[in-house]
């Protein structure tokens, strides 16, 4: 019976410690910066289309809540159009993140994602996309404005598979503020047993033993929405060609984000 008790508390400590390698992997993975290739063009060739000059207040870290407030009080949509050259997502976005939630549809509705790249694709992990360095997006930024938006965690909003959550820094961060202009969208991967026993509460455990996710990064990032038609585009992404970087080797191009309401 002795024998039998510790071979259960063996396999049993083998067990965490190989969770907790893979969750690490994943997670330093998550956290490392993407390397920019700032001389890569898009293969898509876009339409001009017409900008409207920027009428925004410029946000820093003291103004940036109370004018968010404000915003979304002022632009109540929810549901946005992400068409990029590969296909369309439909996405909803989150009441219960109303900050994140005011600030995506500012930068929609300034045009700021227009041309963006997905610049880092993990299979079975995430697709990100938003920041870049190119003129066009620094100059975006320099008339929006510096700043980070306070975490909104909550136990129901997870990183189910197609969830959208936003990018932070893990340096010198402890409240976990999301940076403004980087968002991901979940792969990844369904958990199984025995690994799946250690997910709770249920809802999570049936989620993630079903439609999978990522939920080794619930509390570490704001998830602010989530994929409602198109997830099978969020596959096509995830299993294209990348590099050494994570960097598609075929450009993939949000062209622009329309708000449907």
């Amino acid at each position: 019976m002795k024998k039998k008790n510790s071979s259960i508390l063996l396999y049993f400590f083998v067990f965490l410690l190989f969770a907790a390698c893979s969750s690490d992997e994943n997670k330093s993975r998550f956290e490392e910066k993407t390397p920019v290739k700032k001389n890569r063009k898009t293969a898509v060739k876009h339409k001009k289309r017409k900008k409207k000059a920027l009428r925004t207040i410029k946000l820093n870290d003291k103004n940036a809540v109370s004018e968010l407030t404000k915003y979304g009080k002022e632009n109540p949509e929810t549901i946005v159009l992400i068409k990029t050259n590969l296909g369309k997502l439909k996405v909803r976005l989150y009441k219960e993140t109303p900050l994140h939630r005011a600030n995506f549809i500012r930068l929609v509705k300034n045009n700021y994602f227009d041309d963006a790249m997905f610049y880092r694709v993990v299979k079975n992990f995430i697709v990100q996309t938003g920041n870049s360095d190119e003129p066009t997006h620094s100059n975006r930024r320099s008339k929006l404005g510096q700043y980070k938006i306070p975490a909104e965690f909550h136990p129901h909003l997870i990183h189910k598979k197609g969830a959208l959550a936003m990018a932070r820094s893990y340096k010198e961060n402890p409240e976990k503020a999301s940076s403004p202009y980087d968002f991901y969208i979940v792969h990844g991967r369904v958990i199984v047993e025995p690994e799946l026993r250690f997910v709770k509460p249920e809802l999570r455990r049936k989620l993630y033993g079903s439609v999978g996710g990522a939920d080794h990064l619930d509390n570490e990032h704001t998830v602010f929405g989530e994929v409602i038609k198109g997830i099978n585009l969020v596959d096509s992404i995830a299993n294209q060609e990348v590099d050494e970087s994570d960097w598609p080797r075929k450009d993939i191009v949000i062209k622009t984000i329309e708000i449907i309401r």
